[in-house]
């Protein structure tokens, strides 16, 4: 039993490290490259772009879901958080995007009103990092809550 216990929390911790990265992290945050993503320009790259953000959602729906026997409840805590965080931010592209719904298999259509600004969250974090001292994220925070 103890060999089973000492395997399940070495895939555990095998399977976090991966995901947290120990040694090398991108220097970008996920919510700062889902900022920097440029955003579709039809019908069907908004289709590809909101499956995508679907299947995105769904890999980070199973991590938050995902049992972890016998590791660091800290950790544990830690990547739950974390999912939910790049959940929210997956949820953000998506309205950005017009998706019909985060797990719809409908995109809606970029609009046809040339007033309408083609990606205000997008506008915006380019105009906050060009007059601010802030990261793309703390930008994208800000834009997305206002």
């Amino acid at each position: 039993m103890d060999s089973q216990r000492i395997a399940s929390s070495m895939l555990v911790c095998m399977f976090a490290l991966s995901v947290i990265g120990c040694a090398t992290q991108p220097k970008e945050s996920y919510s700062e490259r889902l900022a920097e993503m440029p955003m579709p320009t039809d019908a069907a790259s908004t289709q590809q772009q909101c499956s995508w953000v679907r299947s995105e959602i769904a890999r980070m729906e199973n991590i938050e879901a995902m049992p972890m026997p016998g590791a660091n409840p800290y950790l544990a805590a830690g990547l739950r958080a974390k999912a939910n965080r790049d959940i929210a931010d997956l949820e953000s592209r998506a309205a950005a995007m017009r998706c019909a719904a985060a797990f719809s298999s409908q995109a809606a259509l970029p609009s046809t009103d040339p007033a309408a600004p083609a990606n205000p969250i997008a506008q915006c974090v380019a105009a906050c990092k060009t007059n601010t001292s802030r990261t793309g994220a703390e930008c994208f925070d800000d834009c997305n809550h206002h």
